[in-house]
């Protein structure tokens, strides 16, 4: 994944330290799709089916997703819902994200 924000330039000459950056957005990422299923609200049957599995006592790490998890959407949500959030108070806004599914395609979004 590639993440492309922007603002003003601190003291140091950087629109965001590129740690807080990780820690914020792939902090993010690694507690809620990290080793997960990343499932669509609206795939009932994809949903019962991890339920059905979980309830033998495993548990597995699941982040239901309103909208069809597609690289472009987990792109969008990234950009549009994650990001603004994590990134509160620090005057950056993430302006593209771009998610790679294998070494040569990928999707961004890119926010206006």
């Amino acid at each position: 994944m590639f993440i492309h924000a922007s603002g003003d330039l601190d003291p140091v000459g950087r629109v965001i330290d590129f740690a807080v950056l990780k820690e914020r957005v792939g902090g993010w990422i690694l507690e809620n799709w990290d080793h997960g299923f990343i499932v669509a609200a609206h795939d009932e049957d994809a949903r019962r089916a991890i339920a059905a599995f979980s309830s033998g006592g495993l548990k597995q790490k699941t982040f239901v997703l309103d909208r069809n998890p597609t690289a472009e959407n987990l792109a969008r949500f990234l950009a549009t819902d994650v990001s603004p959030r994590v990134l509160e108070g620090t005057g950056v806004k993430v302006v593209k994200i771009v998610v790679q599914e294998t070494e040569n395609c990928f999707a961004e979004c890119v926010v206006e």
